[in-house]
């Protein structure tokens, strides 16, 4: 499912930066752990949803 083509989006290299730091960063909305440690152990629409929140924080989605 990772690499599947429902789940690629062509984003700018800056953006992708930018998501790729937002997973790594301490988030309130998750316990204060990484989006990336919360993510460790659950459901794919889980890893959906944190995905598109990512998008939508750094302005990929609205």
């Amino acid at each position: 499912m990772l690499d599947g083509p429902d789940n690629i989006v062509s984003v700018p290299r800056y953006k992708h930066h930018e998501i790729t730091g937002w997973y790594t960063k301490p988030n309130r909305n998750y316990g204060m752990q990484s989006p990336r440690a919360y993510l460790r152990g659950r459901d794919w629409a889980e890893h959906v949803r944190v995905g598109h929140e990512a998008m939508r924080q750094v302005g990929v989605l609205k």
